[in-house]
């Protein structure tokens, strides 16, 4: 009886062990599952920009602008941007790119977040730096003159990807020649790289295009920088204007018309020493510098038709020697004619080989010796030739037959 009571006792004081240990497992798979519900909602991942795609510079105080383009990032509804100097929110856009106003002078630092639908914001993206300042432009190219306040110096964090739209205003009070003619150029790689697209007279702003990021600056040409293009054609024909041209620079020239005399045709066209083909006319685009054009002519060729005669016995003797002669008609001087033999044996003709004999001033000769008798079989083909300015057609002549003897 005591041996029975003290074992229920013993299983009575596990109860609370075993109730602690239920609830702590309870716990964990509380804990587990918390935090299996977290990872559900992970954050986006990370937007990375890719450099700015267009660039625009503006008086005072607009400054300057760029805009910034970034790669998409699958899950996110929105983008978020900020400056990195003073976490300042610059707006929220659903696209991937956006535009940043009003940097002036100094170095500007920029990021993006990405947002998705349930409200979780990604890591910060890469930063891109950019600066812009007003320096002085290094030496300019012979012949112009900087318009004040369009020179600018852009450096950025990130490279730029491909072809980048840039805008430069100017002050059409700083202009003394023809608006149309100002350049946007570009200082890379030692050198002022003229990357002008278009010129917007009515709204003054200067439009390029580069792939690389240092110094811009708008240009005018002096009063007196012109440039001249040289025209000249050979005998029959002519090209029109025939005179040296002066062109206003980076204006076009006028289209220059080139035309044969009768009986010719346009052989070729020279631009600054380099054939362009057998055109009809050119005009010079942007001309900046000096240029030469040439054209050469010659004869439309007349093609003749012709035909090809073969005379000559129509018996031979066994290894004697007689001649076949010929005729072509118009006659060529010089010419060639092949000769082809033909053998008949066992009633069936077989080539008996060829000769290729001269024909001056039409007429032809070849000396044939037979090495078997029976019935031979010839024919002469004419195969067309060049005399001057003059086509031959190829022809052939009628079978002569010869019964060897």
């Amino acid at each position: 009886m005591g041996s029975r009571n003290g074992s229920r006792a013993a299983a009575l004081g596990r109860r609370p062990v075993l109730l602690q240990a239920a609830m702590l497992m309870l716990v964990l798979a509380c804990v587990t599952l918390g935090f299996s519900a977290v990872s559900a909602f992970a954050a986006p991942a990370a937007p990375v920009i890719s450099g700015p795609s267009a660039i625009q510079f503006s008086y005072h105080p607009s400054g300057f602008r760029a805009q910034v383009i970034w790669d998409a990032v699958p899950t996110a509804t929105e983008y978020r941007i900020y400056n990195a100097d003073t976490l300042v929110h610059l707006g929220t856009v659903t696209s991937t790119n956006c535009m940043i106003y009003g940097m002036q002078g100094v170095s500007y630092h920029h990021y993006v977040v990405a947002v998705d639908a349930a409200g979780e914001v990604s890591p910060p993206s890469n930063l891109v730096d950019i600066l812009t300042t007003a320096p002085l432009p290094p030496a300019l190219p012979t012949g112009f003159s900087v318009l004040p306040t369009s020179v600018f110096d852009l450096q950025t964090s990130t490279a730029p990807a491909g072809v980048i739209p840039v805008k430069i205003p100017y002050n059409p009070a700083d202009v003394t020649g023809d608006p149309s003619s100002l350049r946007l150029m570009h200082y890379t790689a030692g050198q002022w790289e003229d990357i002008t697209t278009s010129v917007d007279t009515t709204n003054s702003f200067v439009f390029g295009a580069t792939t690389s990021f240092s110094v811009f600056a708008v240009l005018q040409p002096d009063s007196v920088t012109v440039s001249t293009i040289t025209p000249s054609a050979g005998t029959h024909g002519s090209i029109t204007p025939g005179t040296v041209q002066t062109v206003a620079f980076g204006a076009d020239s006028t289209t220059f018309t080139i035309t044969p005399d009768a009986g010719y045709r346009i052989d070729d066209v020279v631009v600054d020493g380099v054939s362009i083909g057998a055109v009809g006319g050119h005009t010079f685009t942007n001309v900046t510098a000096d240029h030469s054009i040439s054209a050469g002519f010659s004869a439309i060729p007349v093609t003749l038709s012709t035909s090809t005669q073969l005379f000559g016995p129509s018996q031979l003797r066994f290894r004697r020697t007689r001649g076949l002669t010929g005729t072509i008609s118009p006659a060529t001087a010089p010419g060639t004619v092949r000769l082809s033999a033909w053998v008949l044996v066992a009633g069936v003709w077989q080539g008996a080989g060829t000769a290729q004999v001269a024909a001056i001033d039409g007429a032809y000769l070849y000396a044939f010796t037979p090495t078997r008798r029976g019935a031979w079989r010839f024919v002469a083909t004419y195969t067309g030739g060049v005399d001057g300015a003059t086509i031959y057609s190829p022809s052939t002549s009628a079978a002569k037959t010869v019964i060897v003897r």
